[in-house]
């Protein structure tokens, strides 16, 4: 080992993933490169996720394990980095798993560009296949100059895909050490999209970064993900979210993505709750909840290319207070969807 390279911490919460753990650990412990140290964050696990993370310190010493009360993925993220020594941090979530050559890789264009950020690419990991994803943003050196114009035009949303043009989650990424100091509490009070916001934290104090094809990150898609849920603070948490991100955007950057991003974001969890809530009383209080907010009806009363018919009419609804007939179109909609597969 090269006493000259850095060490790279990546830390990984652990909660009740003893299925896919071991693999996780595993494609971490066998990089090439070997300067690291992996912290296993217990986070009140009730499997035997907690017994793995034990196990695995005992073999190798470059293993740091802690158990901890649920407490959430924030605090668990924040727990690993105030134990972390390394100059470099990397995120990796336990039922994921990364190449061998990830970290070498990644470290050696992070030193070769001195950026304060590498991003590479990932594969979705279903039952029967593994899937290269689309490549975002484009690879090569970003100044700051090219960071704005990224967040300027795509990087919250891109109008043709409806994704966001930068990949927001906290993996799949080494940071330098010293951005993270306080990017990662941002993302504290949040249960979904905290690592948007953590990430556009860094985005807007950082000076550079590069981007590169490869596809190193592997992630698996199952139940139970947050995406995939329905929760009764999902609201809160979109208006949390929405704050957040205005007032990190100083700069307005975002104004012309953020009204889109917004009723994306509102059609989505509108959606979830009429597929996964407790019926049309929740939905309407949801409606209603979202619609008397001055963060979401002040965003989606401004003019903007919302991208397709169908988004459009939903805003129609929204701004015109029609919420059961909102409910009922999304219910036939669905139904329709459901009898054609």
């Amino acid at each position: 080992m090269n006493s000259s390279e850095p060490l790279v911490s990546i830390i990984v919460p652990v909660y009740n993933t003893e299925k896919y753990l071991p693999r996780c650990i595993h494609s971490i412990l066998e990089q090439t490169y070997k300067k690291i140290e992996l912290l296993l964050i217990d986070d009140g696990s009730t499997d035997s996720s907690g017994e793995i993370c034990d196990a695995f310190f005992e073999k190798d010493k470059r293993v740091i394990t802690i158990h901890q009360k649920n407490q959430g993925v924030s605090a668990a993220r924040i727990c690993g980095f105030e134990n972390s020594h390394g100059q470099y941090i990397m995120f990796v979530d336990s039922d994921d798993y990364i190449a061998p050559s990830m970290v070498g890789y990644m470290i050696s264009e992070i030193i070769k560009y001195r950026a304060d950020l590498v991003i590479c690419q990932m594969n979705k990991v279903g039952d029967r296949a593994i899937v290269n994803d689309v490549i975002r943003p484009a690879p090569g050196f970003y100044d700051t100059k090219k960071i704005h114009e990224l967040l300027a035009t795509n990087a919250l949303v891109d109008i043709k895909s409806g994704r966001s043009g930068f990949p927001f989650e906290i993996w799949g990424k080494i940071y330098k050490r010293e951005i993270m100091t306080y990017a990662l509490t941002e993302g504290i009070g949040i249960w979904y999209q905290e690592d948007m916001i953590i990430n556009f934290s860094i985005l807007f104090q950082i000076h550079s970064m590069i981007v590169i094809p490869e596809h190193f990150y592997y992630y698996f898609s199952r139940p139970g993900q947050a995406t995939l849920q329905y929760r009764h603070d999902a609201g809160k948490n979109f208006l949390v979210t929405f704050d957040k991100l205005q007032k990190l955007d100083n700069l307005h950057l975002l104004k012309e993505q953020l009204p889109v991003r917004a009723m994306l974001e509102a059609v989505r969890i509108l959606s979830l709750c009429e597929r996964k809530g407790e019926g049309k009383n929740e939905f309407m209080h949801l409606f209603r909840y979202l619609r008397k907010s001055s963060i979401f009806f002040e965003l989606i009363n401004q003019p903007a290319n919302y991208g397709n018919i169908l988004t459009y009419f939903k805003r129609f609804l929204i701004l015109n207070n029609l919420g059961y007939v909102y409910y009922w179109t999304s219910k036939a909609f669905h139904i329709l969807r459901w009898r054609r597969m």
